[in-house]
């Protein structure tokens, strides 16, 4: 059980920025060109085969983060994602080709997909908002959106050896989790909390997983969901794109799962005249709340969206690549410079990537809240203002106590390296084939290095009545005692500002502790040691110690900063707000 801390403490922490660090050589049989990708779980490297089979082969290594190969949660995620990938054959999912452990942690090797995801190209539009109601874009997205159908499908149609169903559904479909190749092909990715049969890791009873503004209604409930959860989340994709806005994410989770269980779903007509009336009908028949009334299969839709085309005059893939190129201009021969240099070993960083470490990090300004909490009291929170007329309905106090292996493995781009230290065990590689593994042993533990941040003398408490931007609202009393108390700081405009969780509780011993961010007024990035962990509302699992993490609001403006402590086994609660 958590303790209060003594009292509040004002900080002013300088921020050191570390140095990137390099990519291993090698993963398992590939050497390593570059990095692509890093997310909380694993970082993703673009491989060149060096093995006798498919020598020269181009691949994106998808490699978990050597602190986490230990955890058993972590490993049983990772052999389920790599068994049931591996079985999906079909040009719209991203191929496994195998799985391996090798250098004391846990990869596998996919085809290399060159493109954005659609979330990217949602960003796009806001620069161009204009294509929102040219009927091209239409168009493309119901070519973008059928082809997700297609590949779903075959994930849900498949069996095992025996010729059983699998009972695959992907749980997290969204923008970040749909692929656009630059040759116009859309793509299923990251099946990591995908639920099936003969899964290593089982997911308790009225545990939630995925994000929360692509959930299903029973999906956010807890109950169990079967394939009709991602036509839903097909359903918002569908709908977000042809508007270019949010439909159902809010400023906090309970706003979010609120509009979700109880708002309904605005007609083109008051958001986005322009877009085509029977694309809002395919959109609308996967939003049913009633499970019999949803369109039942993702063929059934992207039958309904190939008609749609089909009456239009149709739309292919090449049509597809040639308005992302307009979306996207000069992005395509960016990419595939970067590509060839990178394999001819004169270039490791993406043109993103390149950006973002030779950008000037500017000045944070901003409040922060920060909690460790336990079950009991996400349990009690939950049960205020508007939150507990949802929670006292679908139990929330599970759906926000997802453990330490209730963890996608998302392939987030954009971001930086690990900075952890990782140590080579004499083990030699082993590569499995895409086949079904009985048993497969945690990895030696690597060593792990954790700098501290450097702490400061403690300045005299801000009285409440004084705090800008107050975090706790009426809908929110005083927090219980099973929460620390957060740390506040007013500071100049051109302070960072850091606030740190201090609390007195018992460290499991594990490593490896999680953390909730959520950013009332806005989404942000969420960066750590200039690796991007992924964005808000998120959880995320870091190693013990203290951490200072970097918010970038996804509307733009200035960074927030905040240092946590996260003790193994518990959970914190990062809130910061973000100005409008």
């Amino acid at each position: 059980m958590m303790t209060p801390a003594a009292s509040d403490e004002l900080r002013e922490i300088a921020i050191p920025q570390p140095a990137p660090a390099a990519p291993p050589p090698t993963v398992g049989r590939y050497r390593v060109c570059g990095e692509i990708a890093s997310g909380g779980m694993a970082s993703v490297y673009l491989g060149v085969s060096e093995g006798e089979t498919s020598p020269g082969a181009v691949r994106a290594i998808k490699r978990v983060h050597p602190h986490l190969a230990r955890q058993r949660a972590f490993v049983e995620m990772f052999v389920d994602e790599a068994r049931i990938s591996a079985r999906i054959k079909h040009p719209n999912v991203c191929e496994v080709l195998e799985w391996g452990e090798a250098d004391g942690t846990f990869h596998l090797a996919m085809e290399l997909l060159a493109g954005e995801p659609v979330v990217t190209l949602l960003r796009r539009l806001k620069k161009k908002p204009q294509l929102l109601i040219d009927p091209r874009w239409h168009r493309c997205v119901a070519r973008i959106v059928a082809g997700a159908c297609a590949g779903l499908h075959a994930a849900h149609e498949l069996t095992d050896d025996e010729g059983e169903p699998m009972l695959i559904v992907h749980r997290d479909i969204s923008p970040h989790n749909l692929f656009v190749t630059w040759e116009g092909t859309a793509k299923v990715v990251d099946f990591g909390v995908a639920s099936a049969k003969h899964r290593l890791h089982h997911t308790t009873t009225g545990t939630v997983k995925g994000k929360f503004a692509y959930m299903s209604p029973e999906q956010l409930q807890g109950a169990k969901v079967d394939r009709r959860a991602d036509v839903w989340a097909l359903g918002v994709v569908l709908w977000e794109l042809l508007t270019g806005r949010p439909l159902f994410r809010r400023n906090t989770e309970s706003e979010t799962i609120f509009a979700v269980l109880k708002e309904k779903v605005p007609t083109f007509a008051s958001v986005r005249p322009q877009a085509p009336e029977a694309l809002e009908q395919i959109a609308r028949a996967a939003l049913k709340h009633d499970l019999a009334r949803r369109t039942p299969t993702a063929k059934v839709m992207q039958d309904a969206l190939e008609a749609w085309l089909a009456a239009q005059g149709g739309f292919e893939a090449s049509d597809v690549a040639a308005l992302l190129d307009e979306l996207m201009p000069g992005e395509r021969d960016a990419y595939h410079a970067w590509l060839q240099k990178a394999l001819t070993g004169g270039n490791t960083l993406t043109p993103q990537r390149e950006a973002e470490l030779t950008a000037p990090a500017p000045a944070a300004t901003g409040s922060a809240r920060v909690e460790l909490d336990d079950q009991s009291m996400i349990q009690r929170r939950a049960q205020r203002g508007r939150a507990r007329w949802i929670l006292l309905g679908v139990g929330v106090g599970l759906l926000m106590s997802i453990g330490g292996g209730a963890a996608a493995w998302e392939l987030a781009r954009g971001s930086s390296r690990d900075t952890t230290s990782v140590g080579t065990t004499e083990r030699p590689p082993v590569t499995h084939a895409p086949a079904p593994a009985v048993e497969l042993p945690l990895a030696a533990a690597p060593p792990i290095d954790v700098t501290p941040v450097p702490s400061t003398p403690a300045l005299a408490p801000t009285p409440p009545a004084a705090e800008a931007a107050p975090m706790v609202t009426a809908e929110r009393p005083a927090a219980p005692a099973t929460a620390v108390t957060a740390v506040r700081q007013a500071a100049p405009r051109a302070a960072r500002i850091a606030a740190r969780a201090v609390a007195d509780g018992d460290d499991d011993g594990s490593g490896v502790g999680s953390l909730d961010v959520a950013t009332p007024g806005g989404w942000a990035e969420v960066w750590l040691d200039g690796r991007r962990l992924g964005h808000t509302p998120g959880r995320f699992e870091l190693p013990v110690g203290r951490h200072t993490l970097v918010l970038r609001p996804g509307g733009g403006g200035e960074e927030r900063r905040a240092a946590v402590r996260i003790v193994g086994g518990q959970l914190a609660r990062l809130r910061v707000e973000l100005a409008e």
